[in-house]
Formats: structure tokens, sequence, C-alpha cells
């Protein structure tokens, strides 16, 4: 039997070889090529693409100097397009920091669209020397807001903190239980601060590929869907829905007015003032109104601990036109009219000029309480 050539051997072999790594390479190619272009149009010297990095309790945090398609976070990984510089702060400074979730986040427009660099620049422009500090996070909850602030406010000298936060407790509770946990008996059980670390931004793909985040916004729920669409499901029992909608609803409140409290007492013993600021809805009647409901609950809890208390539901009401149009489709998320209106009513209604209350001894006591 005749042999084929080695030359010929080695050509099947290199063709076998490329046809079966050329999707690897197309990936790759594609990154690269995306991140170039990402680069060119959205980056600025000093950031690189790519704003989550790994943390060891979070899972993820924003991470320092970076940028993707819509946002920018400065040298300490706070949504800002002007980095802060070293030392102490400047004389005459007004140093906001503000923390929540999405709402705060404001995935959904540019960060100098959002509602805290326009607070930042409405303040400005009345002759205050605002620096906005955004720390607001998709998805995040008390618990996780808890976590981060820890580690970092006492080195951030901030004068006030705008708290705008309450929607993502219910979604926390659900993934905790999702993951194999157990937040309603976890809280029954006296735990406090209770949170997942499992929001997507903790996976190693999330965090590096761009093909992979394009599938996971886009991709994924259009087949969920699809599978899911011919599914037949038993109705469950109204009577058991309702208890453990109501075991799950009094847990949330639980877990966080309780960290409601704690975190308002420990930015006060590091002499800053705190705005707790009540969510808002484009309807009463909206599915996401539950989850509202929640920081409403806590308005209250906030107040006795010593913060100044706004409603945001009073820009819905008094907006002349369809409320609607103040957020995009979530109900939550305010669009750029609404993101300016609200910036305004916070400018006009939290008294930023005053000087930050000196805080009691049991303030100061509190504000050094770990919360686990």
């Amino acid at each position: 039997m005749d042999q084929k050539p080695p030359a010929r051997r080695t050509v099947k072999y290199a063709a076998i070889l490329l046809i079966t790594l050329s999707p690897l390479l197309l990936l790759v190619t594609g990154e690269l090529l995306g991140r170039l272009y990402l680069q060119v149009l959205n980056g600025s010297p000093g950031r690189s693409y790519g704003i989550y990095t790994y943390h060891p309790v979070l899972g993820a945090i924003l991470r320092k100097s970076s940028f993707n398609t819509r946002k920018t976070f400065n040298n300490l990984g706070f949504q800002s397009y002007e980095d802060v510089p070293a030392g102490p702060k400047p004389p005459g400074e007004l140093r906001l920091v503000v923390y929540g979730g999405s709402t705060s986040f404001c995935y959904n427009l540019p960060t100098g669209e959002g509602w805290p660099l326009r607070l930042e620049r409405d303040l400005r422009d009345g002759g205050v020397a605002a620096r906005m500090l955004n720390g607001g996070d998709v998805s995040w909850s008390l618990g996780h807001i808890n976590v981060r602030t820890r580690e970092e406010f006492a080195g951030l000298d901030a004068d006030w903190v705008v708290l705008y936060s309450g929607i993502n407790e219910l979604t926390n509770a659900q993934l905790v239980d999702f993951y194999g946990g157990d937040f309603v008996g976890a809280v029954r059980a006296g735990e406090r601060g209770v949170f997942s670390p499992r929001l997507g931004q903790d996976e190693w793909l999330f965090r590096h590929s761009l093909f992979y985040k394009a599938w996971r916004f886009w991709g994924a729920p259009r087949v969920g869907r699809w599978f899911s669409s011919g599914e037949r499901r038993t109705p469950p029992d109204p009577k058991v829905v309702a208890a453990k909608r109501e075991a799950l609803r009094t847990a949330v409140d639980t877990n966080y007015q309780y960290l409601l409290r704690e975190l308002i007492a420990f930015w006060r013993s590091h002499g800053a003032r705190v705005a707790f600021v009540i969510q808002a809805i484009s309807d009463r009647d909206h599915v996401n109104a539950p989850r509202v409901a929640v920081s409403r609950r806590g308005a209250a809890a906030a107040a006795q601990a010593g913060a100044v208390v706004v409603d945001a539901q009073e820009v819905v009401d008094g907006y002349p036109g369809d409320p609607h149009k103040l957020f995009i489709h979530s109900g939550v998320h305010w669009t750029a009219e609404g993101s300016e209106r609200f910036a305004r009513f916070l400018a006009e209604n939290i008294p930023f000029s005053q000087p930050p209350a000196v805080p009691s001894s049991d303030e100061r006591a509190g504000g050094a309480r770990e919360t686990h």
C-alpha cells in the first residue's frame, strides 16, 4: 500500500487543527477587536475596559479606573469622570457619596446623565464645590452596601451619604434561597446583613468576555422564554403562597431596617450626614411596586436613626405629563428627563449646605460595630 508523503500528512493535520481551532480563533479575534473598538469609542487615558473585578466576599466589585460602553469609574471605583486627588480634601469641597442598586447605578444612561452626576452639576451651578462619588451597583441590596462601605468609608472624608436603596431586597432574598440558602430562616435565627454574592458579575466570563455578556443580556433570556413557553405548571395553593409571601416580607423588612439603623449610625460616626430617599415608581400598580415599598416601610427607621428623609415619589406626583416618561419600562429606573428632575428635587430638598452634626457617643459606638 502506498504511503502518503510526510509533507501531505502535515498539511492534512494542520488543516484539521485549523478547522478545529477556528471557532476559538474567531472568538479571540472578536474579543480583541471589540475591546479595541470600545477603547477608541469610550476609553480615556488611565482607564481600561471592564468595570468589575473579583471580591472575596461580594463576588465582584466595581473596578477602579475602568469603563464600559456607558459607564466610567474613577481611581476609587466610584462612577465619575473625575479622579479623587490624593491627600486631604480641598477646603470648601462638599463630598457626597451615593449608595444604592441599579436605580443609582443608572444602567440605562451614560455616567454624565445619571441623577448622581446631575445632582453634582446642579450643586456646582449653585456655587457649591461638590464632588459626587456614585457607588450604586446593579442588583445590590443593603447587605452588599454594608460590606463595601465598611471597607472604604473611613478614608473617603464624606460630608453626605445619599442612600437610594430598597428595590433589590426581595430579589436578594430570593437569590439566597435559589442558591441553596434560607433567607427567612437565617433572619429568624438572628442573622443580619444577609445577602447573595451570586449576582452575575461574580462570574469570571461575565467580567472578562464581551461575547458572554452579550449572551447573558440578549441571548439567554430569549432562549429561556422559548424553552419555557410550552411548560404547564400546577397552580400553587393561594394560602401557601400568601403565607410564604408574608414571611418573606417580614424577614426582608427586619433585615433591611436593622441594616438601615446600623449603616446610618456608621456613616454618622464618621462625621457624615445621611439623606435617605424613599424610592419612586411610575405607577402604584406596576409589577415592581411591592419591591419599591420596602424603602417606604423603612423610612421611619431611617428618620429615627437621624437621617434626613425625602420622598422621590413627589417628583412623579408633581409631574405635569405622563409619569411613565420619567422611567424606562422597569418603572423605577429614571430616564434622562426623570434623572434631571430627580436631581433637581434632591438639590432643593436636602440641606447639603448645612454642616454635619456631631455624632453622639452611642452613634460612635454603633458605627464601630460589625454587622453579620
